[in-house]
């Protein structure tokens, strides 16, 4: 086998690697305990179109509500440009006050839900990011990158095999990497264009 052939079998290795940690990940991470009390709930944002929540999305707006119900945190961000207002909306429609809902609208990724949502909170507020399972180890990292300390975690909807997620999100876990690394390597840069690398 010549080299490119090679490189090409130990790229799919380390994908097909990842996306079984992804899977495992989803279903076996905890689904039945609730976070200690935090100073906001985060939300990211997930599937949606302009007019609609996707399953994601609506699974993860409706873990929000159940948390904030329960007295775990006394505010929930929305994060992502399109999914965050509709996620709110569906929020407001279930009885959480419009004074506790909050929305951030530019991020278009998870570093970027990381870094826009920072500046909406004291920096050494705890918090609770709500996910999908599959999604959450990726939260961490990119919550932890950018200064988040005391950071729960919280798992939204039931465990699933639909493909069209997990096989995204192995695939997402290296191009956030990347972005982690140019996020760094970048110091020098003023904030917008710095930022506008996460995307």
């Amino acid at each position: 086998m010549n080299r490119a052939g090679q490189t090409l079998r130990l790229v799919l290795l380390i994908y097909l690697q990842t996306l079984l940690i992804v899977v495992a990940v989803e279903f076996f991470w905890p689904r039945d305990t609730l976070p200690a009390s935090a100073d906001a709930i985060i939300c990211l944002g997930g599937s949606a179109s302009q007019e609609a929540l996707g399953v994601d999305a609506t699974q993860r707006a409706a873990r929000c509500v159940d948390l904030f119900q329960a007295g775990v945190a006394p505010a929930v961000i929305f994060s992502g440009t399109v999914a965050a207002p509709l996620m709110a909306e569906y929020t407001l429609a279930q009885g959480v006050p419009e004074d506790a809902v909050f929305v951030e609208d530019r991020s278009r990724s998870t570093l970027q839900n990381a870094r826009f949502t920072a500046g909406m909170l004291a920096p050494d507020a705890r918090v609770v990011v709500v996910s999908n399972a599959y999604h959450l180890p990726r939260s961490a990292v990119s919550f932890w990158v950018m200064g988040y300390r005391d950071v729960a975690l919280a798992a939204a909807g039931p465990p699933s095999l639909r493909p069209r997620p997990l096989l995204r999100e192995a695939l997402a876990i290296w191009f956030n990497m990347g972005r982690v690394v140019l996020w760094w390597a970048t110091p020098w840069m003023d904030e917008a264009p710095r930022t506008a690398l996460l995307a």
